[in-house]
């Protein structure tokens, strides 16, 4: 949000230059975030560029976090690795906070503040320490500076509250990086996935998303506000449950469906992730959480879901023991997915901006053990005929599946979705495997330094990349070139087809795989959405894709909102956030699916991959941040709830008496 009026340019240029020292500052070699040295800094082509500047309040004496952002660009890596720079104490300049003029003509702005060195103003910040990072995506890359701050009064003068507000100084600035350069040796390929990003570091432009927002109505604006803060609140709400010691083992239900499915839990996870610095609390079961998914991989690598308690197999039923159930083990459907998101969540993690030493948690063994884990399941399912263990009692062929040809790509027994495989290899599948073994590598590279690790990384991303070039791609009936969903190396392909659960082909440029054809892409995108695809329903209410997994005529919501995300126009973005508010189906969250004809029918009524997604598509596409809705909702429910206790007047209570937003993650009892 930048300045505006004339009283203040002066201002603005000299923060301008202080934004554009701070970012060409020296290169500290201090933390997990600083393995580029200012030589390669150089090589890059840095340069910063002033983008605005943006409030935040807070109280006197107390120590404030001014952060460098930008909402151009995702993380991933400059020259190779992402960069975190020692701010010199002189770089702020800025002695003191002065109350925006009451004469400006924006009334909008009038109790914000602006950095002054006026000695008469009574009102001083010391500058404490600072730090800077900056993380690449493409030609766009993010600067990220913390300067702790403490606000004081001068000697001899008083704070006089109610006359002034004092106002914590968030500068965005955006890195400029020469298109040219050459990437560092084993760099990240992928930027942090877009569900890690928050509100903050966007790919559109602020007059994109002001063309949008000018699309909606301000009522559908304040429903879609309120719509994603009620979804952000209730994953974390309902669906979090710590065991024992928090950061030790927490449990991340699906939703409606109490067990913890490795994919959507990374999903519900990586939401919060870029929330830690506002809810610290949060830190602590997010790693509890990562943990936890670590073992249950260590425990059966190939199992998609995971149960709650440990259940000892031989109490249950032969039904249940046939599928491969027991001990933590609550599906056993092999996806390939499940891997790459766990993989994922850990580079998610890593670039987290402002992270205390991230590395003392992704140095502990259960992580790399995983993750090594997961290279050699994968190595094995490149040959999955000839060297698998792994059979279910659904597939074909005595449980090993559809026969299958060598092909350099991972096999997977099921989809997204749970649904089995017609063909073994999945291509979306394959693509975002890829994707997370480039960020294995970056991540290998910087911190565990295992060998393994970098042999078997290495060679399963050369055999995926080569085997989507060899196979993906095939011919329609009508002779145009698509990127089929399936195949099976035997010149067999599943084409105008795909499945809303993520990995996905609507997806492709969500899934961190730069290897793909655009052009390839947009004819895939446009048949996926179009006749061709018979899982494309169109209804009364609206229309989008449903899936073999849900009845016909059912739409997925996550389907509209990764056609959102991968949209580049705004009307058509617009009238899917419309859509999404008319699928709420009674109970103000998002839902598997929803009748295209008949929106209060849906299928589970809580799924928090869902809500998570909406999340992300709304503060991704409109800009918003979720955070002070979730607050809203979490007061709103603790208004009725003393109402209905304790028969006071409605509103007599303030919410603000009682527990925290965070009281709300559930807790096992001992």
């Amino acid at each position: 949000m930048a300045i505006i009026g004339s009283t203040v340019a002066a201002r603005q240029q000299q923060q301008q230059q202080r934004v554009a020292a701070a970012c060409n500052s020296s290169v500290s070699g201090s933390s997990l975030l600083s393995s580029a040295d200012a030589g390669g800094r150089a090589a890059a082509g840095v340069s910063c560029m002033f983008s605005g500047l943006q409030y935040q309040s807070v109280g006197a004496g107390s120590v404030a976090a001014l952060v460098v952002a930008s909402a151009a660009a995702a993380a991933a890596a400059v020259a190779g690795a992402a960069v975190a720079v020692a701010v010199p104490a002189n770089v702020v300049q800025c002695q003191s906070l002065v109350p925006w003029s009451s004469s400006s003509s924006d009334s909008k702005t009038q109790s914000k503040a602006v950095c002054s060195a006026d000695p008469a103003v009574p009102f001083a910040v010391q500058h404490t320490g600072s730090k800077l990072a900056a993380v690449q995506s493409g030609a766009l890359a993010v600067c990220f500076v913390t300067l702790m701050l403490t606000v004081m009064p001068h000697e001899g003068r008083s704070f006089e509250p109610d006359a002034v507000h004092l106002y914590s100084l968030t500068v965005m600035a955006q890195l400029q990086f020469n298109s040219t350069a050459p990437a560092a040796a084993g760099s990240s390929a992928a930027p942090v996935e877009i569900w890690a990003r928050g509100w903050q570091v966007r790919d559109r432009s602020e007059a994109y998303t002001k063309r949008l927002m000018e699309l909606l109505s301000q009522t559908e604006l304040d429903e879609l506000t309120a719509l994603c803060g009620r979804c952000l609140w209730h994953s974390m709400a309902t669906s979090v449950s710590v065991h024992g010691v928090p950061g030790s083992h927490v449990f991340v239900a699906t939703g409606d469906i109490d067990d913890q499915w490795v994919r959507d839990s990374a999903v519900q996870l990586a939401v919060y992730l870029p929330r830690m610095g506002t809810h610290p609390m949060l830190r602590q079961v997010i790693e509890g959480a990562i943990r936890t998914q670590a073992y249950y991989i260590l425990s059966d690598p190939y199992a998609n879901a995971f149960y709650r308690h440990w259940k000892p197999a031989a109490k249950l039923k032969q039904s249940q023991r046939v599928r491969g159930k027991g001990g933590w083990t609550a599906e056993r459907k092999y996806e390939l997915d499940s891997g790459a998101y766990f993989l994922n969540l850990l580079h998610n993690y890593a670039h987290t901006p402002g992270l205390f030493e991230p590395e003392r948690l992704l140095s502990e063994p259960v992580l790399h053990d995983a993750a090594l884990m997961m290279l050699k399941i994968w190595q094995t399912e490149q040959h999955h005929e000839a060297q698998s263990p792994y059979r279910f009692v659904e597939l074909s062929n005595g449980g090993l599946g559809a026969p299958v040809a060598y092909t350099g790509m991972v096999w997977s027994a099921f989809r997204p979705s749970d649904d089995a495989a017609v063909y073994g290899y999945n291509i979306p599948g394959n693509m975002y495997a890829a994707g997370a073994l480039s960020r294995l590598l970056a991540l290998n590279k910087r911190l565990w330094k295992c060998p393994e690790v970098k042999v078997r990384a290495s060679q399963l991303l050369a055999d995926i990349r080569q085997g989507i070039r060899a196979h993906g791609i095939v011919a329609a009936a009508d002779g145009t070139r698509v990127y089929a969903y399936e195949v099976d190396g035997r010149g067999n392909a599943l084409l105008d087809f795909d499945d809303p659960n993520l990995p996905s082909l609507l997806a492709m440029p969500l899934l961190g795989f730069d290897g793909y054809n655009t052009e390839v892409y947009a004819n895939t995108r446009r048949r996926i959405l179009g006749s061709s695809n018979p899982y494309h329903y169109s209804g009364s209410a609206f229309s989008g894709l449903g899936s073999p997994h849900t009845p016909s005529q059912y739409v997925w919501p996550l389907a509209l909102m990764v056609q959102g995300l991968t949209s580049s126009d705004p009307n058509e973005q617009a009238a899917l956030l419309r859509v999404l508010l008319r699928m709420q189906c009674g109970n103000g969250l998002m839902h598997e699916s929803v009748h295209v004809s008949a929106p209060r029918r849906c299928t589970r009524p809580h799924f928090e991959w869902a809500n998570a997604l909406l999340v992300v598509a709304v503060e991704q596409l409109l800009g918003f941040d979720c955070d002070l809705a979730a607050q809203q909702v979490h007061l709103k429910e603790l208004s009725m709830r003393e109402w209905r206790r304790s028969r006071v007047a409605q509103g007599a209570l303030n919410p603000l008496m009682f527990e925290r937003m965070e009281a709300k993650v559930q807790h096992e009892r001992r």
